[in-house]
């Protein structure tokens, strides 16, 4: 349920990025308020899930910024890029790692200590404090 409700805000947004590009110039300003507004909120729940309406809202988004219609039959993967938009698994990828970084270097805990999930999942391999060298 949640993600199907992250999905429906990532569609009002794309909607709001197409009513705005009726009044902003197509490119650097609607490109910053599409992954300002969407990738954001798309990538916290991409991390989990991707799921199909998650990438046809970003290819709304993008088709605002280039200014074509789904009529039109562009390659997606060209307009991303046109639109200088990331795809749904260049999200995913993205949050999944940044998830992993959370979680490694995490100071959940205060003072010095690492997280203990960090820990447990990436443990550092302990070295002898006394040199081997004569």
């Amino acid at each position: 349920p949640q993600n199907i409700n992250v999905a429906k805000a990532a569609a009002k947004r794309a909607a709001i990025i197409s009513g705005l590009a009726v009044h902003l110039p197509r490119g650097k300003y609607l490109r910053q308020l599409a992954k300002g507004l969407m990738i954001g909120k798309i990538s916290y729940a991409a991390a989990a899930v991707t799921i199909p309406r998650f990438d046809i809202a970003i290819n709304d988004a993008a088709r605002s910024i280039v200014g074509c219609r789904r009529r039109d039959h562009i390659h997606i993967g060209d307009l991303l890029e046109r639109a200088g938009l990331p795809s749904l698994n260049e999200v995913a990828a993205k949050a999944v790692a940044m998830e992993n970084w959370k979680c490694f270097y995490s100071n959940d805990v205060g003072g010095s200590a690492r997280n203990p999930v960090g820990d447990f999942v990436f443990p550092i391999p302990r070295r002898p404090m006394r040199s081997t060298t004569p």
